[in-house]
């Protein structure tokens, strides 16, 4: 019954959060940008950040209740972490190609961060894939495939464009900049997304 309680508490304040949000606190507007067409949420982010660590699970879950009409894209930037950080955008990438996010993802996280795993090359980054459950001829059809490659052209262009200036760094319709500070707790969170996916 608590529950139940809260759970109404929190639907009934998401309006309540919205009315709040205010540009230059919670948000920024991003210069020069044009927004998207449809309502999107595009997450930069790094294996190798201990922030995007601490927070895929929060993140994970604010995802998996937004409306349905909110594409999401998730971007790993190759700068952070040098060679190390382009192979990491590369494992994300074969990830992607292979439709293994789910399975990998969180094993990579936990070795870098839990068990400092350093990956060296990707014969390092195959193992983790094989340990994980993927068949290691799909990883080595993948790992230098076009469409990988392609995928690692779109997230460069994607960190180009919007100069993400931390990670993790949250983007809504291509123009609206997401203060983490300000919004805490994970309905928040969400209730700006949402708020933020309906503006032009």
């Amino acid at each position: 019954m608590k529950k139940g309680l809260f759970a109404l508490f929190m639907l009934l304040a998401l309006p309540l959060f919205a009315a709040d949000f205010q540009a230059g606190k919670d948000y920024q507007v991003i210069k020069g940008a044009t927004g998207t067409e449809r309502p999107e949420l595009l997450e930069f982010f790094s294996f190798l950040c201990p922030h995007c660590y601490a927070l895929e699970g929060t993140l994970d879950g604010v995802r998996s209740k937004l409306p349905a009409n909110i594409a999401f894209e998730k971007v790993h930037i190759e700068a952070l972490g040098g060679s190390t950080g382009k192979l990491m955008a590369r494992a994300w990438a074969i990830m992607e190609t292979l439709g293994v996010e789910a399975k990998v993802s969180p094993k990579i996280f936990d070795s870098v961060h839990r068990f400092k795993v350093r990956y060296r090359d990707l014969r390092d980054v195959r193992a983790a894939f094989v340990a994980a459950g993927v068949s290691g001829s799909d990883f080595d059809n993948a790992a230098r495939s076009f469409q990988v490659e392609s995928r690692l052209n779109q997230m460069r262009q994607r960190v180009e464009a919007l100069q993400p200036t931390a990670v993790p760094d949250l983007i809504v319709n291509g123009k609206y900049r997401i203060n983490r500070a300000a919004v805490p707790q994970p309905a928040q969170l969400q209730a700006l997304i949402e708020y933020l996916a309906t503006k032009k």
